[in-house]
């Protein structure tokens, strides 16, 4: 008659694990994820001829889409894959649209730790793609992370369809335009209705692994 018990014991186990996996943050700034690029205030070689060998794999529309994948692709035929901002942008940001609404903890980017590094890194996030709300900034990002990492910005947890990423003036041996290969959003994992009512389930179980064991014992000493 151990059945019910081993039952709840398993499912408990199953459901905490479950609530475990879901609560971590995950990135939702991924065209995997239905993230997509809306703009930048620039971008070097769109309105100039492209140096290094010229395009390759599409070319800037692949320098666009390395921002929303963990593994970009060479899009200038010296092998760049980093998305580059014009030589005279100060300014330097880029907005992306998420794939839904998410609740969003933490902001990041990678780029080169000499060349073309980016001056701060801020971030502003909206709702409609019109109006956006500062949510912080870094200043010299590669002294506190060389090269940049998921988590340069966190926040309490917020609401957002929209990010906006900017990077001041580049600094570095080449210093011009900032250069950054990927961009990344984190999202806070809340557990969904299943997993509370596998927890719950499994909770259930141990109340009922409780009793039988009481019932168990007042029947011995009787």
């Amino acid at each position: 008659m151990r059945i019910p018990s081993i039952l709840g014991s398993v499912v408990l186990a199953v459901a905490l694990s479950v609530g475990v996996a879901q609560a971590s943050t995950v990135n939702v700034a991924l065209s995997s994820d239905g993230a997509s690029f809306v703009s930048a205030t620039s971008q070097i070689f769109s309105s100039s001829s492209p140096c290094c060998g010229g395009f390759v794999n599409g070319g800037l529309t692949t320098a666009q889409d390395n921002l929303l994948t963990t593994t970009p692709i060479p899009w200038l035929a010296n092998g760049d894959e980093r998305f580059i901002f014009d030589d005279n942008d100060s300014v330097a940001s880029l907005i992306i649209r998420l794939g839904s609404i998410s609740t969003l903890v933490s902001f990041g980017a990678t780029f080169s730790a000499t060349d073309r590094i980016p001056g701060l890194f801020s971030v502003a996030t909206s709702l409609d793609g019109v109006h956006f709300t500062s949510v912080g900034t870094l200043l010299n990002p590669n002294s506190s992370f060389s090269g940049g990492n998921s988590t340069l910005v966190t926040t309490a947890p917020l609401s957002a369809l929209y990010v906006e990423y900017s990077f001041g003036s580049a600094t570095g041996t080449n210093a011009y335009g900032a250069g950054v290969s990927e961009v990344f959003a984190s999202v806070a994992g809340v557990p969904e209705p299943s997993t509370w009512a596998m927890m719950m389930l499994g909770f259930c179980g141990l109340g009922f692994m409780a009793y039988r064991r009481k019932k168990q014992i007042v029947a011995a000493l009787a």
